[in-house]
């Protein structure tokens, strides 16, 4: 006598989604898009340039001959996880009293300058695959800070192959291979497939059943 296994059915009813676990939005879109970012030249020359988003951003610092002047592009997190992105930094020509020493940048973190540029480095500077870890409520952003005022600004050309958490995920709750027995079947005799849609946030398992023979 064949036996279906309908009784799937009741082990399907437990599968459910878990905590939301976040997913990445790549580029400066979404809640990333430029629109939703601050800009502050605090006072001096800087700006920045959107015009390439999603794909890449510009920020410029200040060159007004004032120095000490901060120039800030930031977001406050919505969402845990992490922030990444590659960076292309062009800075002072490098002379015996120019270079990049003289407009240091980095990223922000809660106002908090972590510098990506070497002071003793080339006047273009990159680096890729910066990762730094966010929770919600964190600003997160970069900065140029121009130490002198003048000789050209420091420039981040390219902020780019950005990804930000997005608050929007789910896990899937494993199904426990006891509860299958319970429920009349055993493992062996089913494919689970786990299925999950980061968009929205739903999991599911897709079961082939096979009959059992007694």
């Amino acid at each position: 006598m064949k036996k279906l296994t309908s009784s799937l059915l009741a082990v399907l009813a437990a599968i459910i989604i878990s905590t939301p676990a976040a997913y990445a939005i790549t580029g400066f879109q979404g809640i990333y898009a430029p629109s939703n970012w601050t800009f502050n030249a605090n006072g001096g020359s800087g700006s920045v340039d959107t015009t390439n988003a999603p794909a890449k951003i510009m920020i410029t610092g200040n060159d007004n001959t004032v120095g000490g002047i901060r120039t800030d592009f930031t977001i406050t997190m919505l969402c845990a996880g992490s922030a990444e992105f590659d960076w292309t930094f062009d800075g002072e020509p490098v002379s015996a009293s120019t270079g990049p020493a003289f407009d240091p940048s980095g990223f922000l973190k809660n106002n908090v300058q972590t510098q990506l540029t070497n002071n003793a480095g080339p006047e273009v500077q990159s680096g890729t695959n910066v990762i730094v870890p966010v929770v919600a409520g964190d600003t997160f952003g970069w900065y140029i800070f121009s130490t002198d005022g003048i000789v050209g600004p420091g420039i981040f050309t390219m902020i780019e192959n950005f990804e930000g958490p997005s608050c929007i995920g789910g896990n899937i709750m494993p199904i426990d291979t006891t509860a299958l027995f319970l429920a009349g079947i055993q493992s062996s005799s089913i494919w689970m497939l786990p299925v999950l849609t980061g968009a929205a946030g739903v999991g599911a398992f897709y079961i082939k059943t096979r009959a059992n023979k007694e």
